[in-house]
């Protein structure tokens, strides 16, 4: 038995023991050189192109996909899709904190909705709707059943299933 034949300790492991003699580098069965701390040289890996991800890897794991657009079904089938911001009502104005926002008129034939009575808002993180200070108000019926009476001006997020009766006017929300 040689020297060669123990394992080497890396250097400063025992301060007072001779320095090894490096081992000569010889050929394995690949044709590849073999050092004796047993560490192989490979080939370089390839170069592969730089691509973006798919946007369903964008978000983090178990997040949900981000929200563009918002449809709302009335009663008679028609449907409303919202991208940012709309009014609902007999006969909708977008003003103030809403202006710019798409006036949506809906017949109310027992005048049971205000003339401005809720803002719908769409963002990346969501839907939401708000009562503008309404005569009749606002109300959100979860699919699970529960009943969420809107306070005017505070925002409640809007989910697929959900149904909202705008005074006596009901819309549900599609997706």
């Amino acid at each position: 038995m040689t020297v060669s034949d123990f394992i080497t300790p890396p250097p400063g492991l025992f301060p007072n023991a001779p320095a090894a003699a490096p081992a000569p580098e010889r050929e394995t069965h690949h044709g590849l050189t073999e050092s004796g701390t047993h560490k192989f040289e490979r080939p370089a890996e390839p170069t592969r192109p730089s691509v973006a991800p798919p946007a369903f890897f964008a978000a983090p794991l178990g997040a949900q996909p981000r929200q563009t657009a918002l449809t709302l079904q009335r009663e008679d089938g028609t449907q409303h899709v919202i991208t940012a911001a709309a009014v609902f009502g007999r006969n909708p104005a977008a003003a103030g904190e809403w202006a710019g926002a798409l006036p949506v008129a809906l017949p109310d034939a027992e005048k049971s909705m205000s003339k401005t009575h809720a803002g719908v808002r769409v963002t990346a993180g969501g839907s939401s709707i708000v009562d503008l200070d309404s005569t009749n108000g606002t109300v959100v019926l979860r699919p699970e059943g529960t009943e969420e009476e809107l306070v005017p001006g505070m925002p409640v997020s809007l989910r697929s299933g959900d149904v909202v009766l705008l005074g006596k006017v009901v819309i549900r929300v599609i997706s």
